[in-house]
């Protein structure tokens, strides 16, 4: 999907050239300039994208379509008699999906999209993300000027737009707590949150937003059909490729990309597809063996027959791709595996590959299972417990008690003690205590405890949350970022409304079954996938190579680190970083693992750092 952006004006004042100027700039080759009573509208917009005005009972509306609705037909079963012409275009489908449900039309729509609908009677504005906001749309409102944008750097260009920094996004960022589905590292600039709508309207005393945000959810708990998971699957997988232009995939080894590969070849028959995959042959053999998947890769390979191009992963220049990525997201992005889409999407281009498909989102809409034994520790059936952490942890070959530490400790104990000082402080608490970070800046960016809920401990519940957490929107708003730079589409199957909604109406039973995590999605891909791939326990650590490439880069760090920004210097203990880069730079290889968490944290420092340097009328 590629982008558009635009302004709707209610003001009685015209657009500054200048604003026109930095729209057209972008070469978008579709341009909509329209003034109708009370209102001048800019659009802007890829070809591959929709502006269409459509006449439906005596009310003209605007739409703006950008991506693929996998629904039609249901959506024409709705909406349409059966007299009426069934031939109708997506556009002509959202008009009177909007007329006949309003704000609400949001549910009805699946797929990956975006739409922006103008109602010139009612002096509306809808815009409209899909269930994962696979497109962002990025907008800031500022007196009566409605900018819009699929790239927030449009809107950074734009002079009407003041620039600040939200200091709470920036301490949530160090932190590490993605708490906030809209808020962007610019207090003006908000992003639309995923299934969600915005609804903007124009009245006699200025201009009225209404936010509606949807939740994927069971709708009541089903009997696993092994053959229904793996349809729902393929029939997303079919739903996404463009069947004319040549497809790769990102394989690892893991359940996820090996599901991805044995279904695409299923739907492609006797068409080969082009496999990519990382190889770290020149890392040391301790750290190598806890991230090579070399023999998974080549069996998934094999299987499908796929032409496959390993990619050596052991020398990579991290901070280039750091900086890459915070320059075209626009604003700091914490990805430190971002390296490997960047150069699998290089690898595609040089052998014409317009598609790629990845694993990503499934261990999170097909759940580990974790949480039914969580579940069974909470209403104290201890028997069915132990024995599930017993099983667990011979498949897993690892100690009882290290289980039991994460799932009662870290998942239970520790958030509900977090929640309680939450209501007693009335503010949230930030738990990864960061040392760096001053603590006047972290008292100051405290957030009221209204956002911080309860944590979800019981199977269904839990699996929600994780299904609708903002990671999500996140992920697909970088993978966007880096599929529109290489212009090949980055895919991702798992991320599909029926496929989560159906993972979510599973018992906790079928998540987690002896031993097995994944347990449903193994299970229904049992003859499919080889045994080497379907039952494999351990999950390969690609991150250790971003770990050794970054050590190599720790004098280059030191030095853009020696003399930092301004305000990084009244956010930031430089005195503890000191402490922090000295130590990490003394560390040997084999050290690396044991200490990824201060690597993390100097990862997210730099990333600041140099944000902060490239910004221009940034307002602290």
């Amino acid at each position: 999907m590629a982008g558009f952006e635009g302004v709707f004006n209610f003001s009685q004042e015209n657009i500054s050239k200048e604003t026109i100027h930095s729209f057209t700039k972008n070469n978008y080759r579709k341009v909509l300039s329209h003034q109708d009573k009370g209102v001048d509208i800019y659009v802007y917009s890829d070809e591959e994208n929709i502006i269409d005005w459509i006449k439906q009972e005596n009310n003209d509306y605007l739409v703006i379509f950008s991506g693929n609705v996998s629904n039609t037909s249901d959506l024409k079963r709705n909406l349409l008699k059966e007299e009426d012409n069934s031939e109708l275009s997506i556009t002509n489908l959202i008009g009177l999906a909007y007329r006949k449900w309003g704000v609400d039309c949001v549910k009805e729509f699946k797929g990956n999209y975006a739409f922006i609908i103008w109602d010139p009677k009612d002096k509306k504005i809808l815009l409209v993300s899909d269930a994962f906001a696979s497109l962002p749309i990025f907008f800031s409102l500022r007196g009566e000027l409605l900018f819009f944008s699929t790239n927030i750097n449009s809107l950074l260009k734009i002079k009407e737009i003041k620039k600040t920094l939200d200091n709470q996004s920036l301490a949530a960022f160090i932190q590490m707590e993605n708490i906030s589905y809209e808020d962007t590292f610019y207090k003006e600039i908000k992003c639309l949150p995923s299934f969600s709508a915005l609804e903007v309207s124009h009245k006699d005393k200025g201009i009225k937003l209404v936010k509606k945000k949807f939740f994927l959810e069971a709708k009541a708990e089903e009997i696993f059909e092994p053959s229904k998971l793996r349809k729902l699957l393929e029939t997303s997988i079919k739903n996404k490729i463009t069947r004319n232009e040549k497809i790769g995939l990102l394989l690892s080894g893991g359940l996820d990309s090996s599901s991805i590969a044995v279904i695409t070849k299923r739907l492609l028959n006797t068409e080969r597809i082009n496999t990519i995959s990382f190889v770290f042959p020149d890392l040391g053999k301790s750290l190598r063996e806890k991230c090579d998947e070399t023999n998974f890769q080549n069996s998934i390979s094999k299987a499908i027959n796929s032409i496959h191009s390993p990619i050596n992963g052991s020398e990579i220049d991290i901070l280039y791709y750091t900086k890459l990525l915070v320059d075209l997201h626009g604003q700091p992005a914490y990805f430190p595996n971002s390296y490997i889409f960047f150069l699998a999407n290089q690898k595609a281009k040089n052998q014409e590959i317009k598609q790629i498909l990845t694993g990503a989102g499934g261990d999170s809409i097909i759940s580990w299972g974790y949480e039914n034994l969580r579940e069974q520790f909470i209403k104290l059936k201890l028997f069915k417990f132990l024995m599930g952490v017993k099983k667990l942890a011979s498949r897993r070959r690892i100690g009882r008690k290290n289980i039991l530490k994460t799932l009662v400790f870290n998942d239970i104990i520790k958030p509900m003690v977090l929640y309680i000082l939450i209501k007693i402080s009335g503010h949230l608490i930030f738990t990864s205590n960061k040392k760096t970070l001053k603590r006047k800046f972290v008292y100051k960016t405290r957030i009221l405890n209204y956002i911080y809920k309860a944590p979800k401990v019981l199977s269904t519940s839990y699996h929600k949350m994780v299904v609708n957490a903002p990671d999500h929107q996140n992920i697909h708003s970088l993978l966007k970022t880096i599929s529109d730079y290489g212009n090949i589409r980055l895919i991702s199957p798992f991320y599909d409304e029926d496929l989560a909604c159906y993972s979510l109406s599973l018992s906790g039973e079928v998540k987690l079954k002896d031993g097995y995590e994944r347990y449903a999605l193994r299970k229904s891909l049992k003859g499919l996938v080889p045994d080497l791939n379907l039952y494999r326990q351990d999950k390969a650590n690609v991150g250790i190579s971003f770990l050794v490439n970054f050590h190599k880069q720790i004098d280059e760090i030191i030095l853009e680190l020696k003399d930092p920004h301004p305000y990084f210097k009244k956010i930031i203990n430089l005195s503890k970083l000191g402490d922090y880069l000295d130590f990490f730079k003394n560390l040997k290889e084999k050290e690396l693992l044991k200490n990824q968490e201060i690597a993390s944290e100097i990862y997210c420092l730099y990333i600041i750092n140099y944000w902060l340097n490239k910004q221009q009328n940034l307002t602290y």
